[in-house]
């Protein structure tokens, strides 16, 4: 690990260290398949959103933040399955576009991490659903 004292490479430096020391992790612990399935069932979720399968505003509520953190903290495990996955099938594209774009896709539908100003009236918290 590389130590800086704090300027302008600073932040990018903190996350290259934090993607690595994940991968470190995710092959000391041999959870690669189990990240693979949480993957998977995020994607199924997304499109079960997109072909009108399921509620888009309550999978925004219950998921959008927790995708979001997924995609952020395994992006470099999510890049290493995009390289073999072109190798092997010489195809091009993002292997996490579904998981990308989900959090900035749900809008005001997502209660976590995105309303700041408190919950909206048509919010599942705000309609004293949970206490």
């Amino acid at each position: 690990m590389v130590e800086d004292s704090g300027g302008p490479d600073a932040v990018p430096l903190a996350n290259d260290n934090f993607a690595l020391e994940i991968m470190k992790s995710v092959e000391a612990l041999k959870i690669e398949n189990e990240i693979r399935m949480k993957f998977n069932h995020y994607k199924d979720l997304i499109q079960c959103v997109k072909l009108n399968l399921c509620v888009k505003k309550s999978a925004c509520e219950m998921y959008a933040q927790e995708i979001q953190d997924f995609h952020e903290n395994f992006s470099e495990l999510f890049f290493k399955w995009q390289k073999k996955q072109n190798k092997q099938k010489k195809q091009d594209g993002s292997f996490t576009e579904a998981l990308k774009h989900f959090q900035s896709d749900c809008g005001d539908d997502r209660v976590i991490g995105g309303q700041r100003d408190g919950l909206k009236e048509n919010s599942y918290l705000s309609a004293g659903l949970v206490s």
